[in-house]
């Protein structure tokens, strides 16, 4: 794959939409399309397709119940809250229910030397300020059939989410698993907060789904 100029290449960013009984559930909201803080790093294009995408399936974003973040790093939060035309950064999804684990949040509050780029405190914060945002700890049933549990590894409070169907359990593994790839236990990403935890969380969870 070609990198730009910076030494970027293009990764599919996924998110997971629920269709429950008591409202939609978006697990993730991906980068979002507010500017980049530093004018040193260029904005990557057609940034997000998330509300594109949803307007395709009939959904505006007062329709999203709740949003569960796997973890709060900017690529994968960053669309939890949108800047409006008057400068104002808001939640993105009004009636939503915001889910992180807490150790999640305090990282993303206080980042060390290491994992401060990864976050930005207008995806976050603006949650807090409007009463939006639920923090847990450990694992839980957010909604009926819908559990949030720990996986350690690739950041602070990193969870993945499982959805009871059915047909069956299916879950969303987050950064545990961010592409096929990392599908084998040995390999993960180099920004990993702990490499050695991610590869334990993930033999975990593919003993448990085989």
């Amino acid at each position: 794959v070609s990198p730009d100029r910076q030494n970027r290449v293009a990764i599919g960013n996924y998110s997971m939409l629920v269709n429950h009984p008591d409202g939609w559930i978006l697990v993730n909201a991906g980068p979002g399309d507010k500017a980049p803080l530093s004018l040193d790093v260029a904005p990557m294009r057609s940034r997000s397709a998330l509300l594109r995408e949803l307007r395709e399936l009939g959904l505006a974003p007062k329709d999203i119940a709740m949003v569960i973040f796997t973890h709060l790093h900017d690529e994968h939060a960053g669309g939890g809250t949108h800047m409006t035309s008057s400068g104002r950064i808001l939640p993105t999804f009004p009636n939503a229910r915001y889910v992180a684990q807490r150790a999640a949040w305090e990282e993303a509050c206080e980042p060390n030397e290491r994992s401060r780029r990864h976050y930005r405190a207008d995806d976050f914060l603006p949650l807090e300020e409007a009463g939006q945002l639920e923090l847990i700890d450990g694992r839980q049933e957010v909604a009926s059939g819908v559990w949030v549990e720990p996986a350690p590894g690739p950041a602070a409070g990193h969870q993945i989410v499982m959805v009871e169907t059915p047909r069956g359990t299916v879950a969303f593994l987050g950064a545990l698993v961010p592409t096929l790839l990392h599908l084998t236990a040995g390999v993960v990403c180099s920004a990993d907060r702990d490499p050695e935890e991610t590869v334990a969380s993930k033999h975990g969870v593919l003993r448990r789904a085989v």
